[in-house]
C-alpha cells in the first residue's frame, strides 16, 4: 500500500514538474517575444463575461471570436498575464506583412498591406468625397522632388 502511494505520488510530482516546465517555456517564450517587438498577440479560451470584465481592465482584448480571445500584450501587462496562469497560445508573428504592398484600392482599404502613394492619394480623396460633413482634403504644398502634399482632416462634431 505504502510502495503504490508512493509511485502514485513520485508520478504525480513528475506531471506536476512537466506541466509547470511548459507554461514557464512558453511564458518565457512570450517575454521573448514582447521584448523583441514590443508586444505579443495571444489567443486564451473564452473564459466567461466576469472574467473578461477583469481581463479588459488590465491587457488589450483585440477581439472575442466564438470560443476564442485574442489579447495583445505589451511590456506593461505582459507580467500580469503570465501571473494569472491562463492557457494560451502565442499568435506567430508574419514576417512578409511589413513588405507586402496592395496591388490595388481594395486591397489597400483592407489594412492588411501596405498602399502604394497613389492608393493613400485615392484614400483620401474617397474620404473626402463620400463624408464631406466631417472631412476636408486640401493642400498643404507641393515639393519639387515629391509633388503635392496633402491633408487630410477630419472635423470632431
Amino acid at each position: 500500500m505504502i510502495r503504490r502511494l508512493s509511485i502514485l505520488t513520485l508520478l504525480f510530482c513528475l506531471f506536476i514538474q512537466e506541466v509547470f516546465g511548459q507554461n514557464q517555456l512558453q511564458d518565457l517564450k512570450l517575454r521573448e517575444e514582447v521584448s523583441n517587438y514590443g508586444q505579443a498577440e495571444v489567443i486564451i479560451p473564452y473564459p466567461g463575461r466576469e472574467s473578461i470584465d477583469i481581463i479588459t481592465r488590465n491587457v488589450s482584448i483585440t477581439s472575442v471570436n466564438g470560443e476564442k480571445v485574442y489579447i495583445t500584450l505589451s511590456p506593461a501587462n505582459v507580467n500580469w498575464f503570465t501571473g494569472q496562469r491562463f492557457s494560451y497560445s502565442i499568435v506567430q508573428r508574419s514576417e512578409t506583412k511589413g513588405i507586402i504592398s496592395s496591388k490595388d484600392i481594395n486591397q489597400a482599404m483592407d489594412w492588411q498591406s501596405y498602399p502604394s502613394y497613389s492608393d493613400y492619394i485615392s484614400i483620401m480623396q474617397n474620404f473626402a468625397a463620400n463624408y464631406p460633413s466631417i472631412c476636408d482634403l486640401d493642400t498643404i504644398g507641393t515639393s519639387i522632388m515629391a509633388g503635392w502634399y496633402w491633408s487630410l482632416r477630419f472635423l470632431i462634431m
